[in-house]
């Protein structure tokens, strides 16, 4: 059953290609572990493995390949190619905002987790900003 699911995979043109650009020698099972281990909803795992295939569609599929977008740079910055790579660890709009406020809430846990291990004042809730 795993190795026909794994066939399948494989065979689709959009959500094979993971797969399809991992040397031979790769352990495909082992590199999908955390994907099994996860106990993540059907939706939040398709979501997942459709970034990782850079298989969202954004502006850069849209253009190149539905021919549906007459841009394929970024909505928020309009300076590179609105892929996953680009949204996730690069635009520049995202970064003055979202990545900076993930930034900070990482910080609080980890200056409560510290109060906490040496006794120091601190809420009795953490609450992400």
């Amino acid at each position: 059953m795993h190795e026909e699911s794994l066939r399948n995979w494989k065979g689709k043109n959009m959500y094979g290609q993971y797969l399809r650009d991992m040397p031979d020698t790769t352990d495909v099972v082992g590199t999908l572990e955390w994907l099994r281990k996860a106990d993540l909803k059907v939706q939040t795992e398709a979501l997942l493995c459709a970034a990782k295939e850079q298989a969202i569609r954004n502006n850069s599929v849209k253009h190149h390949i539905d021919k549906t977008a007459e841009s394929f740079l970024c909505r928020l910055c309009s300076e590179k190619a609105e892929n996953v790579d680009h949204v996730v660890s690069e635009c520049k709009n995202l970064a003055l905002k979202k990545y900076k406020r993930k930034h900070d809430n990482v910080a609080k846990a980890v200056h409560w987790k510290l109060c906490e291990k040496y006794g120091l004042e601190q809420s009795e809730k953490f609450f992400w900003g």
